[in-house]
């Protein structure tokens, strides 16, 4: 992901999480200094964009295709596919 700062500065990075209770805001690890977490409130954001998305709808297929293989194999042996895979989440 990508904040631009209402003061022009910009933070590239991963968001780890984020905090909703009081001030929100979001907590990104720099992918310039990976050592360098970052709380970024929201309200200090002129703009936010989300990089990668391709990534992780193919992350979400990935797990789509396991849990159908699992089934196939919990099909043939009851068990089998959760042996393999872990169970469902």
């Amino acid at each position: 992901m990508r904040v631009i700062l209402s003061s022009g500065k910009i933070i590239t990075g991963e968001c780890l999480k984020y905090g909703w209770n009081g001030e929100e805001s979001l907590m990104i690890r720099d992918a310039d200094n990976i050592s360098s977490l970052v709380w970024v409130p929201l309200k200090d954001a002129a703009k936010i964009e989300f990089r990668d998305l391709m990534a992780v709808r193919e992350k979400a297929n990935e797990r789509v295709e396991i849990e159908k293989n699992r089934k196939i194999l919990n099909s043939i042996a009851d068990g089998y596919g959760d042996e393999v895979y872990g169970k469902a989440r």
